[in-house]
């Protein structure tokens, strides 16, 4: 059940349904004058101002006369708590993902001559790379924010009705921001360690055409989505998503890296696409996980009808406060609001 921030000149009707009062005004002339206000409402929940019928008004000899329709107003929350802990949480991610793939492959470093096997090098970063996403899954900031740090599971959660459209866009904003940022230290704290291995670059390895690459990170992207969801729609199976994670990421670098580079998400391969200003074939990791994450989407639709994914969040608590949608689970309310039904 989800939450709603309800003001005193409202009331509950029946289950799921609330009328407002028509006297309620979210917006008036005073907000031009007082920014101070303006503020103030911008950090309510979402709420509405719905006349309570479709009427005519001044209907004379055939005359429709002027139309009255109901009509609504709408003052949207930003959570930017959680904005920036998912921020901080894709630039840790990258930071740590990527600082893995210099210690293990560049040849100025000892690892690549301790560990001769690429393969076995692979496996460690993946452990590393997928290791640092979890970690953060269960630290408080992941907690708060959900932990997703993938532009890919956000759009999956959206489509899934998990997520208002305000808080999705945010969260898209706050990832690319996270691993932009998170690349630009990587080059910082490195340097010519860092450009050993292209900044930590995604590409398409050689020997293999673009759209066998482009279908291995769609497939790779929509088998991470659906475990996702198959761990998050299993009240016995959810508390262990972030192992899961941490397990099949890994593999999925171990296994995909020599192939496409195992990018997954969108964020990880523009930040340090932009710092580097390599934009050979990054269109593709633009396109093909959001693409595998939309797929994932239908097929549990189709597979697991009766399913439903209780939460958004990669590690729920239920002491933690929530910003998403038709959640089934526990989560604690903010001060001043009430949980009352899904939003």
């Amino acid at each position: 059940m989800g939450r709603w921030s309800i003001c005193d000149e409202c009331k509950e009707i029946e289950a799921g349904q609330l009328v407002f009062a028509n006297s309620l005004r979210l917006i008036s002339a005073d907000f031009f004058v007082s920014p101070k206000k303006l503020a103030t409402a911008l950090c309510q929940r979402v709420r509405f101002d719905a006349a309570p019928d479709s009427r005519r008004l001044g209907r004379v000899n055939g005359d429709v006369g002027i139309s009255r329709t109901p009509t609504a107003t709408i003052i949207m929350k930003f959570n930017w708590n959680e904005y920036a802990a998912e921020a901080c949480g894709t630039g840790f991610n990258v930071l740590v993902g990527l600082s893995a793939g210099v210690l293990n492959f560049s040849p100025a470093l000892p690892v690549a001559h301790l560990i001769p096997s690429q393969s076995l090098r692979l496996l460690l970063t993946g452990l590393i790379f997928a290791g640092s996403g979890s970690l953060f899954a269960i630290s408080p900031l992941g907690k708060l924010s959900g932990a997703h740090i993938n532009p890919s599971v956000s759009l999956a959660f959206f489509a899934r009705g998990k997520m208002h459209p305000h808080d999705f866009i945010a969260y898209l904003i706050a990832q690319f921001i996270g691993a932009i940022v998170g690349a630009w230290l990587l080059v910082l704290i490195w340097r010519q360690h860092a450009s050993d291995v292209r900044d930590g670059v995604t590409a398409p390895g050689p020997g293999y055409p673009i759209w066998f690459v482009f279908l291995a990170e769609v497939g790779m992207t929509l088998f991470l989505i659906l475990a996702i969801f198959a761990f998050l729609s299993s009240q016995r199976l959810m508390r262990w998503t972030p192992l899961m994670t941490w397990m099949l990421v890994a593999t999925l670098v171990w296994l995909g890296a020599p192939i496409s580079g195992t990018s997954l998400n969108p964020a990880r391969s523009f930040g340090p696409s932009l710092v580097s200003w390599f934009w050979s074939y990054q269109w593709l990791y633009w396109i093909a996980p959001p693409l595998g994450s939309l797929c994932a989407v239908l097929l549990f639709r189709v597979i697991a009808r009766d399913r439903k994914v209780l939460t958004a969040k990669l590690f729920h608590v239920p002491h933690y406060p929530c910003i998403f949608r038709k959640i089934h689970v526990p989560y604690a309310a903010r001060k001043g609001e009430s949980v009352i039904g899904n939003r």
